[in-house]
């Protein structure tokens, strides 16, 4: 499950004009987590055993945000962790003078928040689930070391969520698909229906988001891994310091990279047809294909080592994306699957 968007929706009603103010006006009673590396509090529903697994969380992810972005947070990270929706809810309502109704709509919706005038993240544990902790926190925490890395100076949107959906780590059990998020992304950006410029801005990121969802993070993840491979990582970390010294984003990577953003922009929506496949639980084999023809028929070919052969059409989704699977009614073995040029070798298996 996503659950970035709120970060992003609490900080656009803060230049809306809604007042986030740091409060302790009926406020949920809160305890010490006793972590090392953030002045840290949950509320008082979790056992003990809760809030010392939760302590150790949150100092593996403070300790590799601050080792990935070689420094230490300026000050120690406040993070508050609730224990369910609705003690989120009321923690947003009375520690940030958020209205009722926008608190409950983030606590059904969104599993963390990061707010800037506070520097605060705030956790809703029933959402995130076992899994869902240690990557949306180092998404948060990474949003808060750019700012201090870049002494608070204005950043576009896009940058912001990009880097920091790169920084989170994904635990092995994971349901989420990390291959074709990042084919999605590039999807996104092929179909030319949103630029870096529209989603630059809080307000242009708050409209664009409902009609690409979470995988405007994808897009906004390959722009800033595009420029991460150009740069690689300490070509990342000297643009934040030049950017902290005055340089905006544009010219820190422009004399670094010799490209412009318009130029990255163009290498991110040059995307070939491709594949991408994973092996599921049963043996079976999802695979999922990029033609660049958005809501367009497409040929789709598997073949195996002997002479299993079966061909049939397709029609792709508005990106130009079709996702299959294969493997229930064939013998396990080697196949490959070819279409629009693409082609990608699987391997079904039977329990």
């Amino acid at each position: 499950m996503r659950v970035r968007a709120a970060a992003v929706l609490l900080v656009v009603l803060v230049t809306l004009g809604v007042a986030l103010i740091w409060s302790s006006r009926n406020a949920i009673d809160l305890r010490t987590v006793p972590a090392q590396s953030a002045d840290a509090h949950a509320d008082r529903a979790l056992s003990d055993a809760d809030v010392a697994r939760l302590a150790r969380a949150v100092d593996r992810s403070a300790e590799y945000v601050e080792a990935l972005f070689q420094r230490p947070f300026a000050l120690r990270p406040k993070v508050l962790l609730f224990a369910t929706r609705a003690s989120f809810s009321e923690g947003l309502s009375g520690r940030f003078d958020y209205s009722e109704g926008a608190s409950t709509f983030l606590a059904a919706n969104h599993g963390g928040v990061f707010d800037p005038a506070t520097y605060t993240i705030a956790m809703n544990l029933e959402a995130l689930g076992v899994n869902g902790l240690a990557p949306t926190l180092e998404h948060e925490l990474t949003h808060l070391i750019v700012r201090e890395a870049t002494a608070a100076r204005a950043l576009p949107t896009w940058f912001e969520e990009g880097i920091a959906t790169l920084a989170e780590r994904q635990p092995a059990a994971t349901p989420r698909w990390l291959e074709q998020e990042a084919l999605v992304g590039r999807a996104i950006a092929a179909s030319r229906r949103v630029s870096l410029t529209q989603v630059g801005t809080l307000e242009g990121w708050y409209e664009t988001y409902p009609r690409f969802g979470d995988p405007l993070y994808a897009y906004t993840a390959q722009a800033v891994g595009l420029m991460r491979a150009r740069l690689e990582w300490p070509g990342v970390l000297e643009m934040l310091a030049s950017i902290s010294s005055g340089q905006d984003l544009a010219e820190a990577y422009r004399s670094r990279a010799g490209e412009t953003l318009a130029q990255l922009e163009s290498r991110l929506a040059a995307v070939a047809p491709a594949i991408v496949t994973r092996t599921a639980v049963a043996g079976d084999v999802e695979w999922t294909l990029f033609t660049g023809a958005p809501r367009a028929p497409s040929l789709v070919t598997i073949s195996g080592t002997t002479t299993y052969v079966v061909t049939f059409t397709v029609t792709t989704d508005d990106l130009g994306i079709y996702r299959g699977s294969f493997g229930s009614t064939a013998p396990p073995g080697g196949y490959i699957v070819s279409a629009a040029g693409a082609r990608a070798e699987i391997t079904t298996t039977r329990p």
